[in-house]
């Protein structure tokens, strides 16, 4: 029974190895997908490393990261739901660990305004405004800036063109004081590159 126990435990030590490499494996390929603009392939790398990544020994901290490039890649190739909570899931574990919460309602929000789902967007945008650091959109004025205005569009979408016409002279206001602002990321393509299957 005893080198029964130790020869699980070693299996079970090589197949984390194995998984870490795969993990790793999938991870650049998802990576280079997404550079290259082939989203359908990023989602499938993505699906792989979020599934070698339960046995890996990944941290809570990497898995919200695959998570969040799992739901982001759903989203852009049509798979709107799962994407979601794909999403939800990468902020659930920011929130256990501190991390970065806000990126993965940004995501949300900007899921559900290029559905036309403007009520969802409107609650997403206003959850991650409440919920990022203080600190944190000041240090990015142009997309900050972006967030406001796509903001307003999902309030225009919901009828309340007053809160909307305020958002949209914050942004003003914020470009004004940084004219030479450039966003350093891009925006999700979400919807524009469905998947066949």
């Amino acid at each position: 029974m005893y080198r029964f126990l130790i020869v699980l435990l070693l299996l079970g030590g090589c197949a984390s190895d194995l998984n870490r490499a795969n993990q790793d494996r999938y991870y650049h390929q998802a990576v280079a997908a997404q550079s290259r603009g082939d989203w359908d392939a990023a989602r499938k790398a993505w699906a792989r490393v979020v599934a070698n990544s339960r046995t890996s020994g990944a941290t809570i901290e990497q898995q919200a990261v695959f998570h969040y490039e799992y739901g982001r890649s759903l989203g852009v190739t049509c798979f709107f739901a799962e994407a979601e909570a794909e999403l939800l899931q990468a902020y659930q574990l920011d929130v256990e660990t501190d991390g970065p919460a806000y990126m993965s309602l940004t995501e949300l929000a900007r899921l559900h305004l290029d559905q036309q789902h403007y009520a969802e967007a409107a609650q997403y945008f206003q959850r991650m405004l409440n919920e990022a650091d203080e600190g944190v959109l000041p240090q990015a004025p142009a997309e900050h800036a972006n967030i406001l205005d796509e903001f307003a569009e999902a309030l225009i979408g919901t009828g309340d063109a007053a809160q909307a016409g305020a958002l949209q002279e914050e942004a003003a206001a914020i470009r004004r004081s940084h004219p030479q602002a450039q966003s350093i990321t891009e925006r999700t393509p979400y919807g524009r590159h469905c998947a066949s299957n």
